[in-house]
């Protein structure tokens, strides 16, 4: 069964791979507010290019091995601090030089 993120998602993803970043993040903002719909990959994504346009790096990352189904930003706060790390033998909890940030709270605020 698709679900109506996985649809959305459908819509931006080639927009993503051959598109202008301006083109792309254009693209995405209209679709997420025409269908006022977005998850935690749409949320970093979004963050992560927020960051990006102040100087500031940061990498995708899922919660694995996990049952959810989620993923939060990791901002290195040295050089080589995402490079160092193992990320399939070290927990989160465990990284060191990293900042996670999670721009998922699951509310809405009117």
């Amino acid at each position: 069964m698709i679900t109506n993120i996985k649809l959305i998602r459908m819509k931006i993803i080639p927009s993503e791979l051959n598109d202008k970043p301006t083109e792309f993040y254009q693209k995405f903002m209209k679709t997420l507010k025409k269908h006022k719909m977005g998850n935690c990959g749409e949320l970093v994504k979004l963050f992560n290019f927020i960051l990006d346009l102040n100087g500031v790096k940061a990498e995708k990352a899922l919660l694995a091995p996990s049952d959810l189904n989620h993923c939060v930003s990791i901002i290195p706060l040295k050089k080589g601090a995402i490079n160092d790390e193992n990320f399939i033998n070290t927990p989160m909890s465990k990284l060191k030089d990293v900042l996670i940030a999670d721009p998922w709270l699951d509310a809405i605020g009117y």
